[in-house]
């Protein structure tokens, strides 16, 4: 049985075969299911778990926002707009439960 270090190397050495796009919505999956999972956590009345669910996803995205290239022109600048709609909405939906 593998131990957690060849897990982890093994993860790691995955993710880097990956191309950029593959990262991207590998990340996009991520925050998803980090959201999803912030649901059930308030839904189960565990807010202090749901905020960290909150916070993993935000993480993603704020990571997304600040990986964005400058020179990607209009794309760049709606998904710009779409990343920090989506921070602000998570912040929001934190606060409110």
């Amino acid at each position: 049985m593998p131990n957690a270090n060849t897990l982890t190397e093994y993860r790691r050495t995955q993710v880097m075969g990956m191309s950029q796009s593959q990262l991207v919505v590998m990340l996009y999956q991520g925050a998803i299911r980090y959201l999803r999972e912030a649901i059930g956590q308030i839904r189960a009345g565990r807010f202090d778990q749901s905020w960290q669910k909150f916070d993993q996803a935000r993480r993603i995205v704020v990571h997304l926002y600040g990986t964005l290239d400058p020179a990607g022109g209009e794309l760049t600048t709606k998904l710009s707009a779409l990343y920090a709609f989506v921070i602000d909405q998570i912040t929001v939906a934190n606060a409110r439960r």
